[in-house]
């Protein structure tokens, strides 16, 4: 109940909150709009060798469903089979 300075007890119905969201554009003209990038789509897990080729560490990379919609369009593979070169493994 919200009071007004008269003393009346006022109910509250609706209420807005505001959130900041990271929201990716995509789209373009009439058709660009903003949305969320949230679902996982799936993990790629990689095995970062030493120097006599023995597994040493494990790397993931989480890929969202809205990358993965995208390598689709490109035509490129939903699942990378190896690590991507613009990622280098330490």
């Amino acid at each position: 109940m919200l009071r007004a300075s008269d003393g009346r007890s006022i109910p509250i119905r609706k209420v807005r909150i505001r959130k900041v969201l990271n929201v990716v554009t995509i789209g373009k003209g009439a058709r660009e709009r903003y949305v969320m990038p949230s679902s996982n789509h799936h993990v790629e897990v990689f095995a970062k060798l030493d120097k006599q080729g023995k597994e040493s560490a494990w790397e993931s990379i989480v890929v969202s469903l809205m990358e993965a919609a995208e390598r689709r369009r490109k035509g490129e593979p939903v699942i990378a089979r190896e690590y991507p070169s613009s990622q280098a493994l330490r």
